[in-house]
């Protein structure tokens, strides 16, 4: 992200958390909090990891696994054959 990309940010969840201090659902020091670049910089690296570990743990799924031996280029094609033990299941 770029400096400008991240100080937008930072403009709007400042804006968002003074109309809900004015209303007072949250109190001064708590955004004081949320706002610190610190703060925020961990929450984003936590948000980062999250969605790599999802993104992880969603491609190595049997589906995403059959796609990704098909994308290589000295694969021609995958067959997939159903399991003559899942056939007879009721």
């Amino acid at each position: 992200m770029t400096p400008q990309s991240i100080a937008a940010i930072r403009i709007v969840i400042v804006a968002i958390g003074s109309i809900l201090v004015g209303r007072g659902m949250v109190s001064q020091e708590t955004m004081n909090t949320l706002t610190d670049p610190i703060f925020m910089t961990a929450v984003a690296g936590g948000a980062a990891a999250l969605i790599s570990a999802g993104y992880g743990i969603y491609s190595r799924r049997p589906h995403g696994i059959i796609k990704d031996a098909a994308a290589l280029p000295q694969v021609d094609a995958v067959v997939v054959k159903q399991n003559s033990r899942e056939r007879w299941r009721d």
